[in-house]
């Protein structure tokens, strides 16, 4: 009961922060580049460094991309990291491109079943969440206050199994970024969590500094540093001292990425490949 607890907390500051995830997500996954490039499949093909007695690689990911570029489906083989567990996600879009049904299974089991609806402006106004072991309905409507653009705050009520609870979402801007997102839980007065970005001269994303106030060992402070065209080159957590180094080719795709261990020690090699369309 307490993983589900987390589960259903982060979903709502999940919501609560869709601009800020948007714009890092933007950085590793660009819609235009599958679709000019007419990629209807990424394979991420992983090598573990600490199996010593292994030479291959394994195929631990693998995303379906429709023709407009949208993820219509990921599969994650976890057999490539030891364990006996395969997760895939379903997408289901509507004609703007906002996602509005998102299945989750976890050995061909549906584990969550979440359904989105949108305003005008793209913003989400009503969730359904199913957790079906155990079983748990989910169900949260939004209200946002201020420019759609950059709302000034946001009401969010969830119903969990009958029982009510209100989040009210502050938003602080600067430069036309989100730098600030402070969640409480109007109905307990409790701070929830905070969630504050921080951009460089160009006025891209440095430092992101993520903390839950209910829940232990949930925070993650990451830093991004960018290569000359823009581009992410490496993601580092500053609680932890993990990072993540990426390669790009010549049109923008992700083709590498290296994971390091708080040591700076090598622990895994990440390849990207492509399928296309005829």
């Amino acid at each position: 009961m307490k993983y589900m607890k987390k589960k259903i907390q982060f979903l709502l500051l999940l919501l609560a922060t869709i601009t800020w995830m948007n714009a890092a997500l933007a950085q590793v996954e660009d819609t235009t580049l599958y679709r000019t490039h007419k990629i209807s499949e990424v394979q991420s093909w992983v090598y573990i460094n600490k199996f010593e007695n292994s030479n291959d690689t394994c195929l631990f990911e693998t995303k379906t991309i429709n023709e407009k570029g949208w993820i219509t489906h990921i599969k994650q083989d976890y057999h490539c990291h030891g364990w006996d567990v395969i997760a895939e996600v379903n997408y289901q879009y509507n004609d703007k491109g906002d996602p509005t049904m998102i299945t989750t299974y976890k050995n061909d089991n549906v584990e969550s079943i979440v359904r989105l609806w949108y305003n005008d402006d793209h913003q989400v106004i009503r969730e359904e969440t199913k957790y079906m072991e155990p079983y748990v309905l989910l169900l949260v409507t939004n209200q946002y206050f201020g420019d759609p653009s950059s709302p000034d705050s946001l009401i969010a009520i969830q119903v969990r199994n009958g029982d009510s609870t209100i989040f009210k979402t502050t938003y602080q801007y600067a430069n036309g970024k989100e730098v600030r997102a402070d969640v409480v839980d109007v109905t307990n007065s409790k701070p929830f969590s905070s969630m504050v970005s921080k951009y460089d001269s160009r006025n891209r994303l440095k430092r992101s500094e993520y903390l839950m106030f209910q829940i232990y060992d949930n925070d993650e402070i990451t830093l991004l540093e960018y290569n000359e065209k823009d581009q992410v080159s490496m993601s580092k957590s500053e609680l932890n001292n993990t990072s993540a180094r990426f390669w790009y080719d010549k049109r923008g795709l992700m083709i590498k990425t290296m994971y390091y261990n708080r040591f700076e020690e090598l622990e895994r090699e990440v390849w990207h490949r492509f399928k296309y369309r005829e």
